[in-house]
């Protein structure tokens, strides 16, 4: 959650829309992010059991990730910040609920695609070169580049 701060404050402030920041969007992002995350430790923990430890396991490790808890975490993010934000912003609960599928349906495949661009070969180099008690911190590191570019994706308009 506090890498998500970090990247969305940044990720607001590197676009140059002349927009002020929008803490709405901030707290929405975090509150997504806090709740999303907690099943990805036993989720790794399982890749590392179901996986040889090798180059070819690192890959496989990678691409499974990507294809199944990358989709639906990436589907969760934009559905739950986009409900959150609306439902900051003095939106009714079912507008809410409308705003996140519209946004699901619209972002969804770029999102997804991104993230597997950028997490695919982290993962791969983290699984093959890093040992599992220092692979979350190196992630973190590798989360807070991707938080930016999740909450641009997340939050962009067009």
């Amino acid at each position: 959650a506090a890498l998500m701060f970090v990247g969305d404050v940044a990720a607001q402030k590197l676009s140059n829309d002349g927009k002020k920041y929008d803490p709405a969007r901030t707290v929405a992002m975090v509150v997504s992010s806090a709740l999303v995350m907690p099943p990805y430790i036993p989720f790794m923990r399982f890749l590392d059991r179901a996986f040889a430890a090798s180059f070819s396991g690192s890959i496989k490790k990678s691409l499974f990730n990507a294809a199944t808890a990358g989709v639906v975490s990436n589907a969760w993010m934009i559905f739950a910040s986009t409900f959150i934000d609306s439902l900051l912003r003095g939106e009714p609960a079912s507008v809410a609920k409308r705003l996140s599928r519209t946004a699901l349906t619209r972002k969804i495949v770029g999102v997804a695609g991104n993230s597997a661009s950028f997490w695919v070969p982290v993962n791969t180099v983290t699984f093959w070169m890093v040992p599992p008690y220092l692979r979350l911190t190196i992630n973190n590191l590798c989360g807070c580049a991707w938080a930016c570019i999740l909450s641009s994706l997340c939050n962009n308009d067009k």
